[in-house]
C-alpha cells in the first residue's frame, strides 16, 4: 500500500509532509487593487480610486486621482486536520 502523503513546497518554510487522509481545505476570497490594467480573465468585486473619502467615494481634491479596480484571488490553504483547529 502507497503512504498517504503528499509533500507541500513553500517558497520560505521549505517543504512539508501532509496526511491526506484527513485533511482540512479552506476556500477564500482575497481583494486585492489592481495597479494599471485589468487582465481580462480577472474577476472585478468593485471599485475605488488612489484616494479616497472616509465613505469611500473619491476625494475630488486631486484631479488626478485614478480609479482602481479590485480583484478577486481565489485562496487555497491546506492543512492536516489536527493543525486547523
Amino acid at each position: 500500500m502507497l503512504p498517504a502523503i503528499v509533500l507541500i513546497g513553500h517558497p520560505e518554510k521549505g517543504m512539508a509532509v501532509l496526511d491526506i487522509r484527513d485533511p482540512s481545505i479552506w476556500f477564500r476570497q482575497v481583494t486585492c487593487i489592481e495597479d494599471g490594467e485589468v487582465p481580462s480573465d480577472a474577476l472585478v468585486v468593485g471599485k475605488t480610486w488612489d484616494k479616497v473619502n472616509k465613505d469611500g467615494t473619491p476625494d475630488g481634491r486631486f484631479r488626478d486621482n485614478r480609479e482602481r479596480a479590485p480583484g478577486g484571488i481565489r485562496r487555497i490553504d491546506v492543512y492536516e486536520s489536527a493543525r486547523a483547529s
